[in-house]
């Protein structure tokens, strides 16, 4: 009946902790909806998407999109449209079932801690590459376009957030052998 109850406990701090974060980033997304249509985090994936894809030779400018509630990239020359990275491009979503996760599975404050930071720092730099990526897909190979978007980037990165996570119940398994829990 123990197990049972471990079971029952981190099923309420995944599901309390998800439940608080998603609540309090919707209400960020209400706020902000107010002032913009495109929320600061966003434009700040979107900026940092296009100064990389700049930086490896793919020239293109971003312009903020109100009427779509994005930031659109164009390819070389304006008017061509490659891609419109959105509020669900902004990876704060998966950031959020990750913490939730990892909480819900505590090990210790520092050593949590030290691996949401560190959990965390791979999630959005994955998916900053993921966007740059997916850009040049778009801009280079279209036909390919939806398949990555839909199917390939999606497994990257819940892959990523999977292997973290296993990771993570591993490293906790591992430390409870060392104190002898």
């Amino acid at each position: 009946m123990h197990s049972l109850k471990d079971l029952i406990f981190v099923f309420l701090r995944f599901f309390g902790a998800y439940g608080l974060m998603l609540y309090f980033y919707n209400k960020y997304l209400e706020n902000q909806s107010k002032i913009d249509f495109v929320d600061p985090i966003t434009k700040e994936i979107a900026s940092q998407v296009s100064i990389l894809l700049n930086k490896i030779g793919y020239l293109n400018q971003l312009k903020d999109m109100a009427s779509k509630n994005a930031m659109a990239i164009y390819f070389d020359q304006p008017g061509r449209i490659v891609s419109y990275i959105n509020e669900g491009c902004n990876a704060i979503s998966i950031m959020i079932i990750f913490i939730a996760f990892c909480f819900a599975f505590y090990s210790d404050f520092f050593k949590t801690i030290g691996y949401l930071v560190f959990g965390l720092v791979i999630i959005y730099f994955s998916n900053i590459f993921r966007i740059v990526l997916l850009n040049i897909i778009y801009f280079k190979y279209n036909d390919y376009a939806k398949f990555s978007h839909d199917i390939i980037f999606p497994i990257i990165i819940y892959g990523t957030i999977m292997l973290l996570w296993v990771y993570w119940i591993y490293s906790i398994q591992i430390n409870k052998k060392e104190i002898g829990g």
